[in-house]
């Protein structure tokens, strides 16, 4: 089943428990109050396999308020499904991308309102998951010169991962060993194309 707190197993009655069981599903929780409540097995494994585990107990403890634990673009829009959601006791979905260094990966994230909005369930089911297409994906030194901006800040975008070039700021480049593990003072961000394909606000 996973970790979950008091009360929670009860609204998941109903739900295939086979869907949370599978490999390529990662799900959360989430108390009317947007507290952390349940997570499933998938979604610590994920984040073992993708160098989450201390992001896990420090940023998404059981309890805590999940939207602290993403940027302001990103609690913007999850606040909005999660109003929607609750407002109209109907489930919504979208797709983004959760790519590493070396596969790149989308998701669909779909939100479903659980006895009569008592609480919420947000599944992440695998849809792509393959090498990066070098063409796609043209590899780029970490150089900060050309990253760093004025007050020190790079940005990098939380969704597919680039960061912004300061020479050209409509520019975005993949830089592998950024995604691995972002530099110091990298601010998350999302870039114009992913804010217009992914984060549109439902």
């Amino acid at each position: 089943m996973g970790t979950l707190q008091v009360g929670f197993e009860t609204l998941l009655r109903g739900f295939d428990p086979e869907i949370l069981k599978q490999d390529s599903c990662v799900a959360y929780g989430l108390w009317p109050d947007l507290s952390l409540c349940y997570v499933n097995r998938g979604w610590k494994e994920f984040a073992s396999k993708n160098g989450g585990d201390s992001d896990i107990s420090s940023r998404w403890r059981l309890g805590s308020r999940v939207l602290d634990a993403v940027s302001d673009e990103l609690k913007i829009f999850y606040q909005n499904v999660y109003s929607q959601c609750f407002s109209y006791s109907k489930p919504w979905s979208h797709e983004y991308e959760c790519s590493s260094p070396e596969l790149f990966r989308r998701f669909e994230q779909t939100f479903f309102p659980l006895k009569m909005n008592e609480g919420l369930l947000v599944v992440n089911r695998l849809l792509t998951e393959t090498l990066h297409d070098p063409a796609e994906h043209i590899a780029t030194s970490p150089d900060e010169e050309w990253y760093r901006n004025e007050a020190g800040i790079l940005r990098q975008c939380s969704n597919c991962r680039r960061t912004q070039n300061i020479g050209s700021l409509d520019r975005w480049d993949w830089v592998p060993e950024w995604v691995r593990q972002p530099a110091d003072a990298t601010r998350f961000v999302l870039c114009p194309s992913c804010l217009d394909s992914d984060y549109a606000h439902p």
